[in-house]
């Protein structure tokens, strides 16, 4: 029997203070009966036998810029006949989030490995479920604001899956 905890802490320079640090664990538990169980050693039908659970979590981050409204400086936009240079700034068309908070991802995963008649057939069949939470789009804004889009924490995605692997040794 095994069994592994883990647990991480992230921070990020691209999420402001208080937003910016996120802790995500995770645990698996395995169990191999074919070593604990005396009536499965050395059986040529069943070689190998693994029974595992898994819960894991991870974080994902914007990219820079996206909590604080930015200016932008254009040097040389313009020279003139007479040489003179002209330079511009410009404030950004995208409103920045001071709120917006690191994405979750949570995932359940369960599955059997198993090795039969000489280690000739093996199976490794998993299932799995993921949720995101509190995903990082982007959010389009009427132009009459002053800006054309921000982003934000506003979606969730699951994923559901059956992952089958057979191997055959002729």
């Amino acid at each position: 029997l095994y069994v592994n905890l883990q647990g991480r802490n992230d921070w990020t320079s691209t999420l402001e203070s208080g937003n910016n640090t996120i802790f995500y664990p995770s645990a698996s538990v395995s169990f191999i009966p074919t070593e604990a169980i005396e009536g499965l050693r050395n059986n040529s039908a069943i070689n190998y036998l693994k029974l595992r659970l898994g819960y894991g979590t991870s974080a994902g981050y914007p990219p820079p810029y996206q909590t604080r409204n930015t200016l932008s400086t254009s040097t040389n936009d313009f020279v003139s006949a007479a040489g003179s240079t002209l330079n511009t700034n410009s404030v950004s068309t995208r409103l920045g989030n001071p709120d917006l908070r690191p994405e979750l991802h949570k995932e359940l995963e369960g599955g059997v490995e198993a090795r039969f008649l000489n280690n000739r057939i093996s199976i490794d069949l998993s299932a799995y479920n993921k949720v995101s939470s509190d995903l990082i789009i982007d959010l389009d804004l009427d132009p009459a604001t002053g800006f054309t889009r921000t982003t934000v924490n506003a979606a969730q995605i699951t994923n559901d899956g059956i992952e089958l692997g057979l191997g055959i040794v002729p």
